[in-house]
């Protein structure tokens, strides 16, 4: 939001001339300034967007401004969840994948164990046999 000040006609003087009495009226003949957020001091000519300088935006066109930054925002806040949420259920897949992996290595590791023991029983046997 920016104040509309006027500004005195002398250089004498360095302090802005604000009408603390009634801030709605003004001398039209006196060149205007608006105090903008950062306190910069802009020409403003008059209140139609005509007469304005490309560089003024209205409260309207500010707002809105500010709302789109805010949506943008948002959006971006819900797409860094969203890819979390992907980010850590894959992340979750990736290592049940890997248990699943070593669980079956570990069952053909015991089959080939098991397998091994039942050959040598049986060669054992064998032996006893000749």
């Amino acid at each position: 939001m920016c104040l509309r000040i006027s500004i005195p006609q002398s250089n004498e003087e360095e302090t802005l001339g604000v009408d603390e009495t009634n801030t709605n009226d003004f001398d039209e003949d006196k060149p205007i300034r608006k105090i903008c957020g950062a306190g910069k001091l802009q020409n403003v000519i008059d209140d139609d967007n005509d007469d304005l300088p490309s560089f003024y935006i209205h409260n309207e066109e500010l707002e809105e401004l500010k709302a789109d930054a805010k949506l943008k925002e948002a959006q971006i806040v819900i797409a860094k969840k969203e890819f979390k949420k992907v980010y850590f259920q894959k992340k979750a897949t990736k290592e049940k994948l890997e248990t699943i992996k070593m669980k079956l290595e570990i069952d053909e590791i015991e089959e080939a164990r098991l397998m091994k023991q039942k050959k040598l029983k049986e060669l054992k046997m064998q032996m006893k046999n000749d």
